[in-house]
């Protein structure tokens, strides 16, 4: 029996080397050091800016705008008046 346990144990380690080496594999933990989280490869960023692109590319222009200020945020404060120079004491 305890054989038994051995070799299945050892077979599983095995797998998982393998998988970490050849397949590119990756266990990690989340954010709260508890969970595990399975990745088959590391991210493709090209990728990533290249959809967000894409993205940008499709919304539509009244989309964009709102009442003239882009994506509803205020528009930009006008500019300040001249200051006036304060008298000078002698």
């Amino acid at each position: 029996m305890r054989k038994k346990a051995a070799l299945i144990c050892g077979v599983a380690v095995a797998a998982a080397v393998g998988a970490y080496w050849f397949s590119g594999f990756r266990i990690t933990l989340d954010g709260s050091g508890m969970w595990p989280r399975f990745f088959s490869r590391s991210p493709d960023y090209d990728a990533l800016e290249a959809d967000r692109a894409a993205q940008r590319r499709r919304v539509p222009e009244a989309a964009t705008t709102v009442s003239g200020t882009a994506q509803g945020l205020p528009a930009a404060p006008a500019a300040a008046p001249a200051a006036t120079p304060a008298p000078a004491t002698a």
